[in-house]
Protein backbone atom coordinates (compact mmCIF):
# COMPACT_ATOMS: atom_id res chain seq x y z
CA UNK A 1 0.00 0.00 0.00
CA UNK A 2 1.35 3.41 -0.96
CA UNK A 3 1.80 6.18 1.57
CA UNK A 4 -0.01 9.32 0.61
CA UNK A 5 2.00 12.40 1.38
CA UNK A 6 0.07 15.52 2.17
CA UNK A 7 1.80 18.09 0.03
CA UNK A 8 0.39 21.57 -0.40
CA UNK A 9 0.55 21.23 -4.16
CA UNK A 10 -1.86 18.29 -3.91
CA UNK A 11 -4.29 20.36 -1.86
CA UNK A 12 -4.10 23.67 -3.72
CA UNK A 13 -4.17 24.22 -7.44
CA UNK A 14 -1.96 26.85 -9.00
CA UNK A 15 -4.99 29.12 -9.30
CA UNK A 16 -5.58 28.82 -5.53
CA UNK A 17 -2.01 29.92 -4.84
CA UNK A 18 -2.36 32.87 -7.24
CA UNK A 19 -5.65 33.90 -5.61
CA UNK A 20 -4.19 33.73 -2.09
CA UNK A 21 -1.12 35.74 -3.15
CA UNK A 22 -3.34 38.33 -4.84
CA UNK A 23 -5.52 38.71 -1.74
CA UNK A 24 -2.41 39.18 0.44
CA UNK A 25 -0.97 41.82 -1.90
CA UNK A 26 -4.26 43.74 -2.04
CA UNK A 27 -4.55 43.61 1.77
CA UNK A 28 -1.04 44.97 2.28
CA UNK A 29 -1.55 47.76 -0.27
CA UNK A 30 -4.89 48.83 1.24
CA UNK A 31 -3.44 48.81 4.75
CA UNK A 32 -0.65 51.09 3.56
CA UNK A 33 -3.04 53.45 1.80
CA UNK A 34 -5.37 53.82 4.77
CA UNK A 35 -2.68 54.21 7.43
CA UNK A 36 -0.41 56.52 5.44
CA UNK A 37 -2.85 59.43 5.46
CA UNK A 38 -3.65 59.23 9.17
CA UNK A 39 -0.39 60.20 10.82
CA UNK A 40 -0.32 62.08 14.10
CA UNK A 41 -0.29 65.78 13.49
CA UNK A 42 1.50 68.21 15.79
CA UNK A 43 -1.48 70.58 15.52
CA UNK A 44 -3.98 68.04 16.88
CA UNK A 45 -6.42 69.03 19.60
CA UNK A 46 -8.81 66.79 21.52
CA UNK A 47 -12.46 67.77 21.59
CA UNK A 48 -15.08 66.32 23.95
CA UNK A 49 -18.57 66.93 22.55
CA UNK A 50 -22.12 66.16 23.60
CA UNK A 51 -24.98 66.71 21.18
CA UNK A 52 -22.74 69.00 19.12
CA UNK A 53 -21.76 71.23 22.05
CA UNK A 54 -18.10 71.31 23.04
CA UNK A 55 -17.69 70.29 26.69
CA UNK A 56 -13.88 70.32 26.75
CA UNK A 57 -11.10 71.11 24.31
CA UNK A 58 -7.50 70.14 24.98
CA UNK A 59 -4.80 72.07 23.14
CA UNK A 60 -1.36 70.89 22.05
CA UNK A 61 0.08 72.10 25.36
CA UNK A 62 -2.48 70.03 27.28
CA UNK A 63 -1.62 66.95 25.21
CA UNK A 64 2.08 67.38 25.97
CA UNK A 65 1.37 67.27 29.73
CA UNK A 66 0.17 64.10 31.43
CA UNK A 67 -2.93 64.65 33.52
CA UNK A 68 -6.61 64.05 34.15
CA UNK A 69 -9.20 66.54 32.90
CA UNK A 70 -12.87 66.70 33.85
CA UNK A 71 -15.96 67.78 31.95
CA UNK A 72 -19.51 68.29 33.15
CA UNK A 73 -22.74 67.10 31.53
CA UNK A 74 -26.27 66.93 32.98
CA UNK A 75 -24.94 67.52 36.49
CA UNK A 76 -22.53 64.58 36.17
CA UNK A 77 -18.76 64.66 35.78
CA UNK A 78 -16.68 62.64 33.33
CA UNK A 79 -12.91 62.34 33.21
CA UNK A 80 -10.40 61.84 30.45
CA UNK A 81 -6.75 61.02 31.01
CA UNK A 82 -3.89 62.29 28.86
CA UNK A 83 -0.59 60.43 28.80
CA UNK A 84 2.16 60.81 26.19
CA UNK A 85 -0.23 62.51 23.71
CA UNK A 86 -2.71 59.63 24.06
CA UNK A 87 -6.21 60.05 25.48
CA UNK A 88 -8.64 57.68 27.17
CA UNK A 89 -11.95 58.04 28.98
CA UNK A 90 -11.84 57.00 32.62
CA UNK A 91 -14.64 54.79 33.98
CA UNK A 92 -17.80 56.57 35.10
CA UNK A 93 -20.30 55.44 37.69
CA UNK A 94 -22.33 52.45 36.44
CA UNK A 95 -25.54 54.45 36.94
CA UNK A 96 -24.27 56.99 34.39
CA UNK A 97 -22.65 54.61 31.90
CA UNK A 98 -23.87 51.05 32.58
CA UNK A 99 -21.76 49.11 30.08
CA UNK A 100 -18.61 51.27 30.24
CA UNK A 101 -17.84 50.68 26.57
CA UNK A 102 -16.32 54.15 26.31
CA UNK A 103 -13.79 53.51 29.08
CA UNK A 104 -13.08 50.02 27.74
CA UNK A 105 -12.22 51.51 24.34
CA UNK A 106 -8.76 52.29 25.65
CA UNK A 107 -6.26 54.84 24.41
CA UNK A 108 -6.65 56.84 21.23
CA UNK A 109 -3.65 58.61 19.79
CA UNK A 110 -4.72 60.61 16.78
CA UNK A 111 -7.16 61.29 13.99
CA UNK A 112 -9.46 59.46 13.00
CA UNK A 113 -9.72 57.43 16.22
CA UNK A 114 -12.71 58.26 18.40
CA UNK A 115 -14.23 57.29 21.75
CA UNK A 116 -18.03 57.24 21.89
CA UNK A 117 -20.23 56.99 24.99
CA UNK A 118 -23.64 56.10 23.58
CA UNK A 119 -25.80 56.38 26.72
CA UNK A 120 -24.54 59.92 27.35
CA UNK A 121 -24.02 60.90 23.70
CA UNK A 122 -20.42 61.95 24.35
CA UNK A 123 -17.76 61.90 21.64
CA UNK A 124 -14.03 62.26 22.33
CA UNK A 125 -12.02 62.79 19.16
CA UNK A 126 -8.87 64.30 17.74
CA UNK A 127 -9.32 67.29 15.45
CA UNK A 128 -6.77 69.19 13.40
CA UNK A 129 -6.57 71.62 10.54
CA UNK A 130 -5.47 68.79 8.27
CA UNK A 131 -8.80 67.02 8.96
CA UNK A 132 -10.61 69.66 6.93
CA UNK A 133 -8.99 68.60 3.67
CA UNK A 134 -11.26 67.07 1.08
CA UNK A 135 -11.19 63.28 1.32
CA UNK A 136 -13.23 62.49 -1.77
CA UNK A 137 -14.39 64.52 -4.70
CA UNK A 138 -17.65 63.42 -6.29
CA UNK A 139 -19.41 64.74 -9.34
Amino acid sequence: MKKKSLCLMNVFTSYDVILIALILIITIVLYGVFTRNHKKSPDDVVVVQRKGAVLLQLTQDDLNKNGIYDFEFDGEIGYIEVKERKVRMLPMDRTICPQAICSNTGWIDGYPKTIVCMPNQIIVSFKSDSNSQVDVISF
